[in-house]
């Protein structure tokens, strides 16, 4: 077995006389097998978003998230900022705006004044100014050609469903 260590030790190497000296790796460098790190961005938003700050937006519901429990949807009476939001919150990592609910249609169908008697199609029992749907002494009106969706009168039903 020596001999044949020392032919290793005596064989040339292929390419020249010294051996080969590894690569160093590039700044910032390669973190074994773990692979090279991801770059750092100074702006995570795209270049074309014309969406605002969050520091600069203004909510007047936002979502405040903590490290250790769940996140906690929060009201504030006057629109807030980012930093105003979290200002209250000193253990909360981060907030995000809720979005509005959007606003409610009104339709006559789902207002407390719509009044169905037997098999008729419906009536308004809330408005005057709406043309009178059997008489004079009749408390009942027509319904307005747009369905309530402009109606100024409008008040949800109990259950938010057809009487």
């Amino acid at each position: 077995m020596g001999r044949y260590l020392d032919a290793l030790k005596n064989k040339k190497i292929c390419g020249g006389d010294e051996p080969k000296k590894p690569k160093k790796p590039e700044k910032g460098g390669l973190l074994g097998f773990l692979g090279t790190p991801p770059p750092t961005f100074e702006n995570n938003q795209a270049a074309n978003d014309d969406a605002k700050q969050p520091d600069t937006a203004a909510s007047f519901a936002w979502l405040i998230h903590y490290s250790d429990r769940d996140p906690l949807p929060v009201s504030f009476a006057e629109a807030m900022t980012h930093a105003e939001a979290l200002a209250g919150y000193p253990d909360a990592v981060a907030a995000e705006p809720i979005a509005p609910p959007p606003p409610i249609e009104t339709s006559c169908r789902d207002c407390r004044h719509f009044a169905k008697p037997g098999h008729s199609s419906g009536y308004c029992a809330g408005r005057d100014d709406l043309p009178l749907a059997y008489g004079a002494n009749h408390p009942l009106r027509k319904l307005p050609d747009d369905g309530g969706a402009s109606c100024q009168h409008w008040q949800a039903n109990a259950c938010g469903k057809e009487s």
